[in-house]
């Protein structure tokens, strides 16, 4: 640090010494004020420093003594950091005062006012020399080349207007640095918290004001505070109206933002309700952004959001009642719903500001590659897509998991620490937590549900930079939420959350059922995070009065964080190639074909490369046509493949670039198939008019359904698609209810564009519960390519089969060799209430008091999923699980299953097989081990005239009850 001068003035020292001049009036003062000047040059020029420099002169040229206990001078700087400053001058009794400026300028936030000792005067034609000095307690540099009064070209005493000097608080010489209003930005503050974080408040002021913008602090309140009193910018606000009324006020100067720092019950919370017949409501700080009048129908303090809905276009149900459309720009730094007081609120709110200024100085933890994730669960993975274009226009690599047994709680926490710069996930939620139906086992075990949480989120540092939440809830900053979780990871203090890599959060308070848009993405290259909600939020307000978006999408999202973040995402010179291949749902089956040929574009028309990993034995990759084709083998059955796909660009080294990466799952079924007649499967049978019977034939004007001779799988038709949403084929077939059936045809495609990402496909309904699942789509040109589809009848007797094209799909697309088979749940994979799906269950003693009882096991089981025990833990008994199949008439059988048992009371009989057929029957040994492992037994047999036989899991015999427990696993009925 410079050492202060020990040299003061001829002029100072004879006016310190002998103090000649006699007090002066008011009426001199002015007088004088009016020929007072100041000059000023810089002991240091260079734009980093640790010691602000200024020398000042002070002249007085007018005709009377000034009292310089009346004057003040003022140097203007932005101070750089939250650390106290020190003053020090070569004149013994000057002193010095730091002030934070409630209205920072882009070059000041700081001034630092020169007072003197009384009893000095200043002659008339003398003046007066000050050496000071302006450093840090922390010792750190001050970046003084964007200061208001700094002046680099000063070599001598000049004189210099933005040092203002006041007499009697009146300036009368130089300028203050000037506030734009057409840049305000209003920084709201809960008064409860202020105190605690002023310092990094001024801080923002000061970061915010280097950016642009004119910043101006209030804190508010929803009651008086005495801490506050005479302060004018304090306001009392207890209900959303009174605090909407003085951010208008702001907003009526030409104010274009505002961020909200506190919570409720400080800063009151707007309720918006989207139908006034319902109780649903939540929060919105669109409400203070929309500087139109918002109607509180009820008289409740909720905000009513309907609209007329015949009205084209809609208009608002009251005429008070405008459009949703944010007039400013908008954010909330909320702690409070996950503090446990005002200390704690105040604590992570301060370690939040200290990241982002740290974020403004040094670019805070912004250093990863230029990448995105798209996560999403097995609703919403089928419009996912779009999400992965807008990223690839916003990043050089994106990586995306919406594959159905993929996307696992696992798999979701792995996103969140790989250093992302952008993360967007759709995922079902709560406040406080996700649930992911992760389908462990492929769609035969979809009730299996990961839940991820705040606990989740505070168990690891999260790495991406900014997170779209497209979840319900996941933003309510009235309750405890992912949101702020996100935003103040682990935020104890500071030295905690500076490791954190979140700074902003947006999603949605309430439930929603929209996404944000490619301009959205587009708006973040260029504006700050808040501009391109802002924009977002008043595109969907003219969707609404458009017709085109349900009312209760608009005022649902929120923005957490501070609003004028920058991202600076760059468009990238060569964009990622996209795979374009529905992988939401891949399940194979034993013994038959599977085949995916991997569809991919490219922006630019760049060669696109593609790397396949954790493929399972026995399937192979052609890289020349980018296809996997395998058959499963029976020994492959109930396994999982975890599939990594990366496709990229090269650069002029050869070395790959551009990198898109997808992770799915394929999923080998344990099911047992019977195949089931069907009439035409494969269209060989035509009508007079030439069309396939049994298919019924819905044309459309766009294109045209017709058989094929020349392209067909098998035989001599096939049925062919071409044109524009040609139409559909359908075909109705009886089935039986509570059977899994597993339905497959072969798919060729040419040129099929697919503008929805779903191409052609084929879709099944029941008669009675008639909602459609279907199969995956194909578009593009494929070859003969398999395609199958697992459904279960529940209630249903038809089974409905639907071959077409996706909305505005168009090309040629041919279906042929359709084939239904019935699964069995021989190896008791399917579960329905916890008991065996399509097995009856027999207990010869009906006595409660016996508790024997059926139920399926997931923890205990041969192979697969899940076995099915049968417990007779109170009393002996004579239970048994038996269902009726179909067998081939004068055929030897072999039947077997896998068993295992505990605490068997019987020396004579214990657990084992038996089939009847006719009035046949047929049983293996008995497994009595009073502990076993798993042992598998059979019975041989011929059918004879019978085309059904009925399969017994027994525990006992009639002649012999059992007590005990036994398991049964993996039937299985094979021709001899």
């Amino acid at each position: 640090m410079k050492k202060p001068s020990k040299i003061i003035s001829a002029t100072l020292a004879f006016l310190l010494l002998f103090q000649v001049f006699a007090f002066v009036t008011n009426q001199q003062v002015n007088a004088a004020g009016g020929a007072l000047r100041v000059e000023m040059y810089m002991e240091n020029t260079s734009t980093t420093t640790n010691t602000i420099s200024p020398n000042f002169k002070i002249a007085n040229y007018g005709v009377n003594s000034v009292s310089l206990s009346n004057v003040t001078i003022r140097y203007y700087f932005t101070k750089d950091s939250a650390s106290t400053q020190n003053f020090n001058c070569n004149v013994s009794g000057v002193t010095g005062s730091f002030t934070d400026m409630t209205a920072p300028t882009a070059n000041a936030d700081n001034y630092l006012t020169i007072s003197f000792p009384s009893g000095v005067f200043l002659a008339p034609n003398t003046s007066i020399e000050l050496k000071t000095g302006i450093s840090r307690a922390d010792g750190l540099a001050y970046n003084q080349g964007n200061d208001y009064s700094f002046s680099l070209t000063n070599t001598g005493y000049t004189e210099w207007s933005k040092t203002p000097a006041y007499i009697n608080n009146i300036k009368l010489w130089g300028s203050e640095p000037v506030f734009d209003s057409t840049h305000g930005f209003l920084v709201i503050v809960s008064s409860k918290i202020y105190g605690a974080c002023q310092s990094e408040l001024n801080t923002y002021l000061s970061d915010l004001a280097n950016e642009g913008w004119s910043p101006t602090l209030i804190k508010v309140n929803n009651e008086p505070d005495s801490s506050f009193s005479g302060d004018d910018s304090f306001h009392v606000c207890e209900n959303p109206n009174a605090l909407k009324q003085v951010i208008r006020g702001y907003y009526e100067q030409g104010y274009k933002g505002f961020v909200i720092i506190g919570s409720a019950p400080s800063i009151p919370n707007a309720l918006w309700r989207v139908d006034p017949n319902s109780t649903d409501r939540g929060p919105t700080d669109l409400f203070y952004a929309d500087m139109g009048t918002w109607c509180d129908i009820g008289n409740d303090g909720t905000y009513e959001s309907y609209y007329d809905s015949t009205a084209s276009p809609r208009q608002p149900a009251s005429p008070d009642n405008p459009l949703f459309i944010p007039d400013m720009i908008y954010g909330r730094i909320s702690a409070g719903a996950i503090s446990d007081s005002v200390q704690q609120e105040s604590t992570k709110t301060k370690a939040y500001l200290s990241k982002i200024h740290d974020l403004r100085l040094a670019g805070g933890n912004l250093s990863f590659e230029p990448k995105a994730f798209c996560f999403s669960d097995d609703d919403f993975v089928t419009s996912e897509y779009d999400k992965v274009s807008y990223l690839k226009d916003l990043e050089r690599d994106v990586y995306e998991v919406s594959n159905r047994t993929s996307t696992s709680k696992d798999k979701f926490l792995e996103l969140l620490n790989g250093g992302y710069r952008i993360g967007y996930e759709t995922i079902h939620a709560s406040p406080t937590g996700w649930g992911i139906p992760t389908h462990p086992y492929g769609t035969e075990d979809s009730t299996k549900t990961d839940h991820p949480s705040i606990d989740d989120i505070n168990g690891t540092t999260i790495k991406v930079n900014y997170i779209q939440l497209n979840s319900c809830s996941a933003c309510d900053y009235t309750t405890e939420n992912l949101g702020e979780a996100f935003l103040f990871n682990n935020a104890d203090t500071y030295s905690t959350l500076k490791n954190s890599y979140v700074y902003n959060v947006t999603g949605m308070t309430i439930s929603s059922s929209t996404y944000v848009d490619e301009q959205y993405f587009e708006d973040l290259k260029s504006e700050c995070i808040g501009t391109a909600f802002k924009n977002l939020m008043t595109r969907r307000a003219d969707k609404i009065a458009q017709g085109t978006l349900y009312i209760f999408d608009q005022p649902a999202y929120v923005l957490l964080g501070d609003p004028t973040i920058k991202y600076n995402f760059t468009k990238p010179a060569n964009k990622c190639p996209i795979v374009t291949n529905d992988l939401s749902d891949v399940n194979a089956y034993p013994n038959k074909p599977f085949k995916i040929n991997f569809k991919t574009t490219d922006y630019e028309n760049d060669p696109v490369f593609l790397d396949v990993a954790g493929l399972p034995e026995g399937a192979s990759y052609d890289s020349n046509t980018k296809t996997i084709d395998w058959v499963p083998q029976t020994s492959q059955a109930g396994n999982s493949y975890n599939v990594t796909i990366t496709a990229y660009n090269k650069n002029l080294s050869g070395e790959p670039a551009n990198k898109y990466v997808q992770n799915f799952t394929i999923y080998v079924s344990r099911m047992n198939l019977f195949p089931q007649d069907i009439p035409n499967p494969g269209f060989e049978l035509l009508n007079n008019d030439g069309t396939p019977s049994d298919w019924t034939r819905s044309t459309w004007s766009g294109g045209e359904l017709s058989v094929d001779s020349a392209v067909k799988h098998s035989g001599n038709y096939s049925a062919k698609f071409s044109g524009n949403n040609p139409g559909y084929y359908e075909l109705n077939q009886s089935v039986e209810p509570n059977t899994h059936y597993l339905v497959s045809t072969y798919v060729k495609t040419s040129n099929l564009i697919n503008p929805t990402f779903m191409g052609t496909y084929f879709s099944i309904n029941g008669s009675i519960s008639n909602d459609s699942t279907y199969s995956t789509s194909l578009s593009g040109t494929n070859d003969w390519t398999p395609v199958y589809l697992h459904w279960y009848s529940g209630d249903n007797t038809n089974m409905n089969i639907k071959l077409q094209f996706g909305a505005g799909a168009s090309g040629t697309a041919w279906f042929d060799d359709f084939k239904v088979e019935k699964d069995y749940n021989l190896g008791f994979e399917f579960s329905l209430n916890n008991k065996a799906s399509g097995w009856s269950f027999y207990s010869f003693n009906s006595n409660p008091d016996t508790n024997s009882i059926s139920m399926s096991e997931s923890t205990t089981k041969h192979s697969g999923v899940r076995s099915v025990s049968i417990l007779s833990n109170q009393a002996p008994n004579y239970a048994f699980l038996y269902k009726n199949i179909p067998v081939e008439a004068n055929t030897n059988y072999r039947v077997s299953a896998w068993v295992k048992t505990r605490n068997i009371n019987s020396v004579a009989t214990g657990a084992s097989l038996s089939v009847i057929y006719g009035s046949d029957t047929v049983k293996s040994e008995s497994v009595i081990d009073a502990e076993t492992q798993w042992r598998q037994v059979y019975v041989d047999f011929n059918s004879g005239n019978n085309t059904s036989i009925r399969v017994n899991c027994r525990l006992g015999d009639l002649t012999d009850f059992v007590q005990g427990t036994a398991w049964f696993d993996d039937v299985t009925i094979e021709k001899k």
